[in-house]
C-alpha cells in the first residue's frame, strides 16, 4: 500500500511537497533554558497554543527574546518545528551567547572619557606651568598656586551598558 500511495504521490508531483504556513500570535511566556515563547495563535478560526522556538535552530548567533504579550509571527511547516520570524516587542538581544554583557552606550562611553580627558588636561596644563617660590636655602617651597579642583565620578558598569543588547564569542 505504501508503495501505491509513493507512485500516486509521484505521479501528482506532491511526494515530499512541504505545506508552511505563518501564524499571527500573541506570546504568553518564554523559556530562555529551552530557547522557546510559548504563543496562542490571534488568526485563523481556532486559537492554537503551543511552543515555537526563538531561533530557526539550537545556536547562540542571534537569540531575540520577545515581550510577554507581544505578537509575533511563527512559521510552521510539516518537517520543521514551528519558530518565530518576526517579533513586534522585544526585551533583549543576544548576539553569540551574550557573556561579554551588554553593548556600550557610545554617549555616555564619550561623556565619561571626554571628562577623564579634560582632567589629564588640567593636570598636564597646571603642572607645566606652576613654579615654586623658595623662601631659603634648604627650606620647602611653597605650595603651588593654582591647585586643581575636583575629583572624577567612578564610573559604574550600569552607566555605560545597554543590557538589552547582548554579545560574545572571542575567537
Amino acid at each position: 500500500m505504501a508503495d501505491l500511495t509513493r507512485t500516486i504521490q509521484e505521479l501528482a508531483g506532491t511526494r515530499n511537497q512541504d505545506e508552511v504556513k505563518l501564524y499571527q500570535c500573541n506570546v504568553n511566556s518564554v523559556d530562555l533554558s529551552k530557547r522557546t515563547a510559548n504563543v496562542t495563535t490571534i488568526t485563523g478560526t481556532a486559537n492554537l497554543t503551543f511552543d515555537a522556538l526563538l531561533t530557526a535552530g539550537i545556536s547562540d548567533g542571534f537569540v531575540v527574546t520577545p515581550e510577554i504579550g507581544s505578537m509575533v509571527y511563527v512559521l510552521m511547516s510539516k518537517y520543521t518545528l514551528p519558530f518565530i520570524v518576526t517579533f513586534s516587542d522585544i526585551m533583549q538581544f543576544d548576539i553569540m551567547g551574550g557573556e561579554f554583557g551588554g553593548l556600550v552606550k557610545v554617549a555616555e562611553l564619550t561623556q565619561k572619557l571626554n571628562n577623564l580627558e579634560n582632567k589629564v588636561n588640567e593636570i598636564i596644563t597646571t603642572f607645566g606651568t606652576h613654579t615654586h617660590t623658595v623662601t631659603a636655602v634648604g627650606s620647602p617651597t611653597s605650595p603651588t598656586t593654582t591647585p586643581i579642583a575636583g575629583n572624577l565620578i567612578i564610573s559604574q558598569r550600569a552607566d555605560i551598558e545597554n543590557v538589552n543588547v547582548r554579545h560574545g564569542k572571542n575567537e
